[in-house]
């Protein structure tokens, strides 16, 4: 018992008191009493002498997060955009993200809304996605002007399209845009403006020194996304499972940050440390510091570090206060940013398993053992929500990642420096660029060999309700023989 109440249990049971309530606040407020009444008889049932004070304070950790989340709502009045959902009005903003593309329209996200009335123009709160067509440049910084008929994001059966737009602050829509002009530009942050025009001139030399499909997943791994690869690759990807691999994200980040720890530790400790935090502030920094990758970037970070610093600096505990700080300044990543939810998954079951793992395929050799291993761990705890949201689950994908997750950074290393040396002389960034072709060459040709293993993937169109039972009892195992690795090294 006295071990289920140190200070540093103590410390993680009231963070995940906090993000349960956050967690439970979009349910009806008396649901959400209920549940933490419930919480706090399970607590005492489970636990015959809990002191009185720590319950005390973990129910009030949990209405604070309920408050959290409820105050962090707009009000939608005059004062906000989502209050003229299905006017047509002429709207004025500053283009506060990069656009993006897909295959018919540009989308584009702005803030600082005002709207034309009988006398002047009314600022407003909210953003606003307009989808403008795709041969209109427009760029970050930029304000716009513009008139259309603004309607509420629409929601489908299993997926809330208006809850994933207002983690971005975004309550409305604009389509089917006319009397479109940009009235001024460099309206945005120049700290901001330079890295997306940093990206810019990259993309450009990667095009340069690259054929196709090549550039595109030069860009996809350096620079995020999937958009830069064509329909049959990323269909080729997602059935051998390293999609995330890619296209960088929040999942893979602390995939990539663990494999780069343990190549380069190989030689030196120290370096281990600082060639993975460097990798992991150039992906930050040449995406454009997004949030979503800020906030993955942020959670390598803490698994870098805790990889270096003593082990009795509970890494556990770094990263759900991290976790706990970010849910806390936006609360509605909880449950419906799938890149947060990702991100931080993966990186606790890296925390969590990959010693189990490492134990395990301890006999297969560097660097695929690594990869398996760090694979296997973030996948443990991410499945279901791969699975849940893509209704896919690629039963070859670990094979895939220990044999390619490896070429990862090296291709990453020679696409960034073939790049670099393009901006310097443009046939010294071909010469580089002809050994990072050779390696992107052979995790196309890997993938394409394992996508033709039969049954390497399966749909799961039903069922996820069985997918969420299986990963709970192999989640029970793997916290079992966490529990039996413990002991054994007390021992």
């Amino acid at each position: 018992m006295k071990n289920i109440f140190t200070p540093s249990k103590i410390f993680l049971y009231l963070l995940l008191s906090f993000i349960a309530g956050v967690f439970l606040a979009p349910l009806a407020p008396m649901t959400g009493i209920i549940l933490a009444g419930a919480f706090v008889v399970a607590f005492s049932l489970f636990f015959p002498k809990p002191v009185p004070i720590i319950s005390i304070v973990l129910v009030s950790l949990m209405i604070l997060g309920f408050l959290r989340y409820q105050l962090y709502l707009p009000k939608i009045d005059a004062g906000h955009i989502g209050f003229y959902n299905g006017q047509e009005l002429v709207v004025d903003g500053i283009v506060d993200a990069e656009p993006s593309n897909d295959d018919t329209k540009l989308k584009v996200q702005i803030s600082k809304i005002k709207i034309r009335t009988e006398k002047e123009f009314l600022s407003l709160k909210g953003d606003i996605l307009a989808e403008l067509p795709r041969n209109v440049d427009v760029k970050y910084g930029d304000q716009i002007r513009f008139k259309a008929k603004l309607k509420k994001p629409t929601d489908s059966i299993d997926f809330s399209y208006s809850n994933y737009l207002a983690k971005a602050g975004i309550y409305s829509i604009a389509q089917n845009v006319e009397k479109f002009e940009i009235i001024a530009s460099g309206k945005g942050s120049l700290i901001v403006s330079a890295l997306y025009q940093t990206k810019a001139a990259f993309v450009e030399k990667i095009k340069k020194i690259f054929p196709e499909p090549h550039a595109g997943m030069i860009q996809g791994l350096i620079l995020g996304g999937k958009g830069t690869l064509p329909d049959y690759l990323v269909a080729l990807f997602q059935i051998v499972g390293i999609t995330h691999i890619v296209a960088i994200s929040g999942y893979n980040i602390s995939i990539l940050a663990k494999i780069s720890e343990g190549l380069i530790g190989r030689w030196h400790r120290k370096l281990s440390l600082w060639g993975t935090l460097f990798l992991i502030a150039g992906l930050v920094i040449i995406t454009g510091a997004q949030a979503s990758v800020v906030r993955a970037g942020i959670m390598g970070a803490v698994l870098v570090l805790a990889g270096f610093v003593d082990r009795k600096n509970n890494p556990l505990n770094a990263l759900v206060l991290v976790g706990t700080i970010m849910i806390f300044f936006n609360p509605l990543i909880l449950r419906d940013d799938v890149g947060f939810q990702l991100s931080f998954l993966a990186t606790l079951g890296i925390v969590l398993f990959f010693p189990i793992f490492s134990h395990i395929f301890r006999k297969v050799p560097e660097p695929f053992s690594e990869a398996l291993s760090a694979t296997l761990a973030a996948q443990t705890l991410a499945l279901p929500i791969l699975i849940t949201n893509f209704g896919a689950l690629s039963l070859i994908s670990p094979l895939a990642n220990m044999i390619i997750l490896p070429l990862i950074p090296v291709a990453m290393t020679l696409g960034f420096f073939s790049g670099v040396l393009a901006f310097i002389n443009l046939y010294l960034g071909q010469m580089l660029a002809f050994f990072g072709y050779a390696v992107l060459d052979l995790i196309i040709k890997i993938s394409e060999f394992l996508a033709r293993i039969p049954y390497a993937y399966l749909e799961i169109k039903s069922g996820k309700l069985a997918v969420w039972l299986i990963w709970c009892v192999i989640l029970l195992v793997l916290l079992v023989a966490k529990r039996k690795e413990t002991l054994w090294k007390k021992k």
